[in-house]
């Protein structure tokens, strides 16, 4: 994710199944700065996600 994060123009971001395999995600400081369209299907291994605040600014 922290390489993810760094993307500047990164604009979509899908994760699906087995493409996030831990149980915790974090997005901290200015992470995905122009994201604007967050799916997340069927990560079942994902327990916990934390966004700090500052982090994708312009997701709705």
């Amino acid at each position: 994710m922290p390489t993810l994060a760094k993307l500047p123009y990164l604009g979509m971001l899908e994760l699906h199944e087995e493409d996030f395999i831990g149980k915790e995600m974090f997005c901290c400081g200015q992470a995905f700065a122009k994201l604007e369209s967050l799916s997340l299907k069927e990560l079942n291994f994902l327990e916990e996600w934390k966004v700090s605040e500052g982090a994708m600014p312009c997701l709705w």
